[in-house]
């Protein structure tokens, strides 16, 4: 599962090895953090496609899904990243929201090309 927050993006999936926790991966440093709080730990794997990883219980990772659906209060999914992640210096706020841009652009031209006969 894909979750893009506010917070940053994260890549969810089942450990292969424990089904009653997730492995939380994300690419850039500090997105599982933010939603997850400092204390968790995170493995940094250079070379990996996911370079950021954390192992958790499934019922922490549904509660903070779940917090961040409570407490959206934003239109525009985009500007809300840039403006909430003042701690993040300005080129990467920039670099973040035009990837989510590109991803956006990505799905706009899916859909498109699934409704042309």
């Amino acid at each position: 599962m894909w979750i893009f927050t506010n917070k940053g993006f994260l890549s969810i999936v089942e450990d292969r090895d424990d089904p009653e926790r997730l492995l939380v991966r994300a690419r850039y440093e500090g997105d599982i953090e933010r939603h997850f709080g400092g204390e968790v730990e995170v493995l940094e794997l250079e070379g990996a496609d996911y370079r950021f990883r954390a192992f958790l219980p499934r019922e922490e990772v549904r509660t903070v899904i779940d917090r961040e659906l409570s407490s959206l209060d934003y239109g525009n999914f985009k500007n809300s990243f840039d403006c909430d992640n003042v701690s993040l210096s300005k080129e990467v706020r920039e670099e973040r929201h035009d990837a989510l841009f590109r991803v956006w652009s990505a799905m706009v031209e899916s859909q498109e090309a699934v409704r042309r006969p």
